[in-house]
């Protein structure tokens, strides 16, 4: 299946012009954390195409057997009903006119239709699972996934306000779960505020981490980078000069484990302390001081 794979996958990404991998959102390379679907899901995506391709192999059986034995030479219930009836009552329209020569070179042309495509969908099978991303900084997350219909979104830690970890029976038996990112700005509306007419509600946006086997894992690093993104009180640090180049291209295909603020939140943070200690001096100097009377 390898040679198949690696035969198919140039013509894929020929013929459908997938884009190169993407960029890591905007963060510091070292927060820089790479996700992928659990295998759990491969191999159920892998299961249905085998399936398909079962039913393929019948379908054809069946054609084959249905014009050969009904077309070319139709049973007697058959006499009566539209073209049969023609077949049965001019059987030399049949020979005059090489009607089993046209079926077989019918049947042929779907028997190799049939072979050439085994490879293709095989290779998309496996490259939709391989060409699904999802990437974690310490400012901003990216998600994407799709072959033929391609979906790439962007989700800055100043937006998101819910994260939930859902589970299907499918996905339960398949130890995979998802992990759903909502954040202000897209189409739909907020489902608490509905039924509510009056009441301005800023749309929402979600994001999925589809069929990972570590959904817990995801939710908790996005839940504390978020804990630190809001603690240090500046909003979206370095809007101004965010790119998607911020963390190079390369270091995709990493994934460090650390988390590390970025250095908007360390100044923060440092200038967090020294107002403290100059507020504690202060009222030091103010206790040491003699009361007037």
């Amino acid at each position: 299946m390898k040679a198949i794979y690696e035969f198919a996958r140039p013509w894929v990404l020929r013929v459908l012009r997938v884009p190169h991998d993407p960029h890591p959102p905007a963060g510091s390379p070292e927060s820089l954390r790479v996700f992928r679907a659990g295998k759990s899901y491969y191999r159920m995506r892998l299961l249905l195409w085998c399936l398909r391709q079962v039913g393929v192999l019948f379908a054809f059986a069946f054609g084959v057997t249905f014009f050969h034995a009904w077309v070319l030479n139709p049973p007697d219930f058959l006499h009566n009903f539209g073209p049969f009836k023609f077949v049965a009552q001019n059987p030399e329209f049949v020979q005059r006119w090489h009607i089993g020569t046209w079926i077989l070179v019918a049947e042929i042309i779907g028997l190799i239709i049939a072979l050439l495509q085994i490879p293709f969908t095989y290779a998309m099978v496996r490259m939709d699972y391989e060409y699904r991303w999802y990437l974690v900084t310490d400012r901003s997350l990216r998600i994407r996934s799709g072959l033929t219909n391609i979906r790439e979104t962007t989700f800055s830690y100043a937006n998101i306000q819910q994260i939930v970890v859902t589970q299907g029976p499918v996905q339960r038996f398949l130890g995979l779960a998802d992990v759903v990112v909502t954040t202000a700005g897209g189409g739909g509306g907020h489902p608490s505020a509905q039924n509510q007419p009056g009441q301005h509600v800023e749309p929402l946006h979600q994001g999925v981490f589809h069929a990972v086997d570590n959904a817990e894992e995801i939710r908790d690093l996005i839940t504390a980078r978020l804990r630190l993104h809001r603690s240090a009180g500046l909003g979206d640090v370095g809007d101004a000069d965010d790119t998607d180049d911020a963390v190079p291209a390369a270091q995709v295909a990493g994934s460090p484990g650390e988390i590390v603020p970025s250095s908007g939140a360390n100044l923060a943070l440092e200038a967090a302390r020294e107002l403290l200690q100059e507020t504690r001096a202060l009222r030091q100097v103010l206790a040491q001081r003699p009361v007037e009377k």
